[in-house]
């Protein structure tokens, strides 16, 4: 089944090396964190009968089977999360460091984003004892006694000597799902330290819709965890974390975490640098959006059976939110397509590039205007992508005599980028996960791809034929693209997974079948799909939904999900 195949190697060409906070993964994508911390329960504790709300939460959304605490006892871990260091704290007493030690309140603010602290039955007013006793209502969950070792803003002279900044700790009554950072701490009964895990479950319950319901929940990450278990097992405990977002479903995540690496994913998504022990942290990758969904017309992060109509100039999609039918009047017959969230709305746009001009013209999703441009001559292939890493879709063109990419980065400027011979396919994708897309060639003489990769360097992947047409997409979760490439002539698709260099295959459609890949369950894996013209077919094999076939097109249509597959 792989005789075609050469024997697969690596061959490194250059390493780049960087201990700074890359680019902010899909910039724009993820505009609120909020961070909701329990006590005191090892994960096995937090179950489907002892916290349903807690166990669904985490079979629905990402659920981490590896997180741990830091240390013991409950300030220590609050702390580290917070600043990236224990500040060698031991115990749960009162501290109080100078406004110098860096902290993530002080980062935040020192970038111009708002920050909250939520901390449940907090008086107010910059109240800096250790227990207030009011134990009222104060938004979900039942009243109990506020506790400051479980305030971590509290513990910085930089937040508590500064009335602006103290201003940020509020009661969970004020509650915000808007502001860019929330952290959440509930009082002592519903954080279950004195409560019941069932009154942790109840909050809990009551809680979630006051971010769901939030006004810009599309671009909200929320992350629920313990601070330490019972144990001390890497430290504090192997502790119940799980994530949810629109872009993630029923979605397990094995590696090995901890608050510090929490917190490193965090500063990479508001592009911070790393805080102490969050430098030698792992980001983790698979809580963040995708780069871009295919095809996504309707910003669910779902990839929408789509086509373009060349005959007519028009754009048909079935919005996966829905299932209704929009229609578009964009581009002629000549055009190429060039789909992509041009305008930064976490919608695809309709693009075209018009190649007896050189010109590109955007119909923009957010406002339904269009713009156009010269970027590139009649022999060039577009290929874009948001190379600035700023979410936005940047106009981009290969220039296969010169090897030539040249990009109009959204940001400002031109970018020219030798890479690539006389015959070479361009496959550009988010190769390193940095936010960035990477330049990328396939080689179809020898079969090799040539990654071009913005953090990692040059990277050769000898991986095909001459006759396969490349699909890159992230098949496997993990939040790097894959290699991969669909076998016309056999109807097989191989992919060469980015997390361990080793490959799988499966058969899935005939020769005519044109391959439009994309995430169309939307559970963060790319999925298998091909348009069959002479019926006017798709068929989708949905990594979770199971496959599923539908008519939707004519046979000369042109599925938009296929746009870049050369």
């Amino acid at each position: 089944m792989m005789k075609n195949l050469r024997p697969l190697c690596l061959i490194p060409i250059l390493t780049l090396l960087s201990t700074v906070a890359f680019a902010v993964p899909a910039a724009g994508q993820i505009r609120h964190v909020v961070w909701v911390w329990f006590e005191n329960r090892e994960t096995e504790a937090i179950t489907p009968a002892t916290a349903p709300t807690f166990a669904n939460f985490a079979a629905d959304n990402a659920n981490f089977t590896n997180f741990y605490g830091v240390s013991h006892p409950s300030e220590p871990n609050y702390v580290a999360a917070f600043s990236g260091s224990t500040q060698n704290i031991l115990d749960d007493g009162h501290y109080s460091f100078p406004a110098t030690v860096d902290n993530l309140a002080k980062q935040m603010s020192a970038a111009g984003r708002s920050w909250r602290v939520f901390a449940q039955n907090f008086p107010g007013n910059c109240f800096d004892e250790d227990i207030d006793a009011t134990a009222g209502a104060d938004g979900p969950g039942v009243g109990g006694l506020y506790v400051r070792k479980h305030n971590p803003a509290m513990t910085f002279q930089s937040v508590t000597a500064n009335p602006v900044e103290c201003a940020n700790v509020r009661p969970l009554a004020d509650f915000d799902p808007t502001v860019d950072f929330a952290l959440v701490v509930p009082n002592q009964t519903n954080n279950m330290h004195d409560g019941t895990t069932a009154q942790g479950d109840a909050f809990l319950q009551q809680f979630l819709p006051l971010v769901a319901n939030s006004p810009d929940f599309a671009h909200t990450l929320l992350i629920v965890t313990f601070d330490e278990g019972t144990t001390a097992v890497n430290g504090g405990g192997h502790i119940y974390t799980a994530a949810a977002a629109p872009w993630l479903h029923n979605k397990t995540i094995a590696g090995n975490f901890n608050h510090y690496d929490m917190l490193r994913t965090i500063e990479d998504v508001f592009g911070l640098p790393y805080l102490g022990n969050a430098a030698t942290g792992t980001t983790i990758r698979e809580i963040l959006p995708p780069a871009a969904v295919a095809a996504d017309f309707d910003g669910d992060w779902k990839t929408d059976v789509s086509i373009y109509r060349p005959a007519a100039g028009q754009w048909w999609y079935q919005r996966s939110s829905d299932a209704a039918v929009r229609v578009r009047q964009f581009g002629t017959a000549t055009d190429r397509i060039v789909p992509g969230d041009y305008d930064g709305d976490g919608k695809t746009d309709a693009a075209v590039f018009r190649p007896a001009t050189g010109e590109w013209f955007v119909l923009r999703s957010s406002n339904l205007t269009y713009f156009s441009l010269p970027f590139g001559i009649a022999s060039d292939t577009p290929a874009p992508g948001d190379y600035d890493g700023d979410g936005r879709t940047d106009p981009a063109v290969y220039r296969d005599g010169a090897g030539t990419w040249f990009v109009l980065k959204s940001t400002g400027g031109v970018s020219f980028i030798n890479f690539g011979t006389s015959g070479d396919l361009p496959v550009a994708a988010d190769y390193d996960a940095d936010g960035r897309t990477d330049a990328a060639i396939f080689r179809p003489a020898t079969g090799e791809w040539w990654l071009r990769r913005s953090t990692d360097g040059v990277i050769v992947l000898p991986f095909g034929s001459a006759s396969d047409r490349p699909v890159p997409a992230d098949y496997t979760g993990d939040g790097r693209p894959d290699v991969a490439f669909y076998r016309p002539a056999t109807g097989f698709w191989f992919v060469f997974r980015s997390e361990d260099f080793t490959y799988f295959s499966f058969p899935f459609g005939t020769s005519g079948d044109l391959p439009a890949p994309g995430d169309y369950d939307g559970d963060g894996r790319a999925d298998a799909a091909v348009f069959r013209p002479a019926t006017s077919e798709w068929f989708i094999n949905r990594s979770t939904a199971g496959v599923s076939i539908r008519q939707f097109g004519t046979v000369a249509d042109r599925p938009v999900p296929n746009a870049f597959v050369p």
